[in-house]
């Protein structure tokens, strides 16, 4: 009996390491992915562009209202996520905020991604269940 509890565990413990490697495969093609993506992105910009119009640009910008416009968006991040996070922990005391915030982040990527924004309603409720 002792032999098959060992056996058992040893069963567990290996599916839960082949379960690991696929993530770790995963995430390591999906930075794969992005590191390619920027590449081909930073080409075609110097293709088109070309060095010195990209090195102009990046001079002449006033770094002032990307700092500002970076502040305003986090502020609606957060924003969004406290009127969610507020009615959802009146029905679910263990609520925690990051949670709230991932569902409004992951709402907002389906938002953008569908067409005419149609995919943040649904998303939203299925992650509530």
């Amino acid at each position: 009996m002792d032999n098959i509890d060992t056996n058992v565990e040893l069963n567990e413990n290996f599916k839960k390491k082949l379960k690991k490697s696929k993530d770790t495969k995963f995430t390591i093609l999906n930075i794969a992915l992005i590191i390619t993506i920027f590449i081909g992105l930073f080409a075609y910009m110097l293709i088109v562009d070309g060095l010195n119009n990209i090195v102009i640009m990046i001079k002449s910008v006033d770094y002032f209202w990307v700092f500002l416009g970076i502040i305003c968006m986090v502020l609606s991040w957060l924003f969004e996520a406290m009127c969610l996070h507020v009615p959802i922990k009146n029905l679910y005391p263990n609520q925690k905020f990051l949670n709230s915030v991932r569902i409004m982040m992951i709402g907002g990527l389906f938002n953008n991604i569908t067409p005419f924004c149609s995919g943040r309603a649904t998303n939203a409720s299925l992650l509530y269940v």
